[in-house]
């Protein structure tokens, strides 16, 4: 048999490697597969820019989330292809499960879309990687002034705006307002009069003796490791300490701070004081069975809080440790990709953007998903928003400086999987500074290994 020469063999690789690779939905049917991905996307995005002499066509991928937000988002890129004879959106959704795993291939094989809806938490590596384009030639200063200083703040990475969110959770305690009452609990209306630690520790004292509470405290638990990264994090800052250096982004000495370290001893005392439930196994415990009278969870919750307590489901802040009032937030929002430079089309892909923030899609997509509107415009225009509204207490901490992000790391889930996994653990009773240095190992180490912020 004679030898195949170089570019025979070349050939056959590349024939080879083209019949082995995952089909994908045809463009021009917009076929579902079995995953529920609906595509109308062309397979080269540098094609698909190139597919009309009159329009720029833009690649989209986003993610499954709720009926209502996959409702909303079609109508939404239906209506800006209609707005304008341009541009037009061609969308791809993907299943939520792997929508990162998929992301995170297709920037390594340099197959991303043009526009892309990620979590705020995986942008850092996005952007860390090159793997986006900044907005800051972009961003507007009159839309910059009318989006919510901690969406702003989440979406920034070295000092660029690579991420805008639509919306923004909110988190802080259901209170059972009739219990409150029973006890005699003083009820805090705004951060302004937040509970004292000293007071917070008496109304949980209160409640707890009341006949129809067994825990006066539900945090909860039942939600698991990933949960604590998010919830904590409030508290963490109240006492005065952190999960990173913010500078540094490093965890040693500030994850397992003194301050840090004292704020989840504080979590043991309460379970030790019978207020909190550690092996909680249900997450109705507030608004089902009512055997609790708060309740740390965000704004998700409010809807079935409100169908089963109706008027006695209230928003209280968090108490001031000592250092402060704090929440957290973060969302799901829009990118450009480092695709959109490469194929010349930023301009396209920003005016997409720029119609996705307008004030009627910001107010639709969180009419969808019950999450707080991004823009302070929008914000004035809903009743529960403004000043003595239910929900104006979320708006209060997000819009005058008690947001305190969550790390915004390339190394992100790290931090996510050690803290999880270590407050779990100090929830069950082990010692606090011993999880919380076998955390900080596990997180510098990662980062080390990875070679990021050298």
């Amino acid at each position: 048999m004679k030898k195949l020469s170089l570019l025979s063999c070349v050939l056959i690789l590349m024939l080879l490697a083209v019949a082995c690779a995952p089909k994908q939905n045809n463009a021009n049917t917009g076929t579902t597969d079995n995953a529920g991905t609906t595509s109308e996307a062309s397979k080269d995005p540098v094609a698909a820019s190139k597919e009309s002499a009159d329009k720029v066509v833009l690649e989209l991928w986003k993610h499954t989330g709720t009926e209502a937000e996959n409702a909303f988002y079609d109508k939404m890129i239906d209506s800006f292809n209609k707005s304008q004879d341009k541009i037009e959106i061609k969308a791809t959704t993907l299943p939520s499960k792997t929508y990162a795993d998929q992301v995170r291939a297709a920037a390594l094989t340099k197959g991303l879309p043009h526009l892309l809806d990620i979590d705020f938490t995986e942008m850092p590596y996005m952007a860390y990687q090159g793997f986006l384009n900044p907005l800051d030639n972009y961003l507007t200063p009159e839309l910059k002034k009318d989006i919510l200083p901690s969406v702003l703040s989440e979406g920034t990475y070295d000092g660029k705006q690579y991420f805008l969110g639509q919306f923004e959770s909110g988190l802080s305690f259901w209170a059972n307002k009739s219990y409150l009452e029973k006890a005699g609990v003083r009820i805090p209306a705004s951060v302004k009069d937040a509970w004292s630690k000293e007071e917070f520790e008496d109304a949980l004292a209160k409640l707890q003796k009341l006949p129809e509470v067994e825990y006066a405290l539900d945090v909860s638990v039942a939600r698991g490791e990933g949960w604590w990264v998010y919830s904590y994090l409030p508290w963490v800052k109240g006492f005065g300490g952190d999960f990173e250096n913010r500078e540094t982004h490093m965890a040693e000495g500030v994850l397992n701070s003194e301050a840090t370290v004292s704020s989840f001893k504080y979590l043991q005392d309460l379970i030790n004081k019978g207020y909190v439930n550690k092996v909680q196994t249900t997450r109705d415990d507030f608004h089902g069975s009512k055997i609790s009278a708060l309740m740390l969870v965000g704004h998700w919750m409010g809807p079935a809080h409100e169908e089963s307590l109706g008027d006695d489901a209230i928003l209280i802040p968090f108490p001031d440790f000592g250092n402060g009032v704090y929440t957290t937030g973060g969302s799901w929002g829009w990118t450009m990709t480092s695709q959109a430079k490469e194929d010349g089309v930023e301009q396209a892909a920003w005016e997409a953007i720029e119609y996705f923030m307008s004030g009627e899609n910001v107010k639709g997509i969180s009419e969808a998903n019950g999450a707080i509107p991004s823009l302070i415009s929008v914000l004035d225009g809903i009743d529960q928003y403004k000043p003595g509204g239910k929900y104006y207490l979320y708006r209060e901490q997000l819009e005058f400086g008690h947001a305190w992000p969550r790390p915004i790391t390339p190394a992100f889930s790290t931090f996510q999987k050690s803290i999880g996994a270590a407050t779990m653990n100090i929830i069950l009773g082990a010692d606090v500074k011993k999880e919380l240095d076998e955390a900080v190992k596990n997180i510098d180490q990662t980062i080390k290994d990875a070679g990021y912020f050298k």
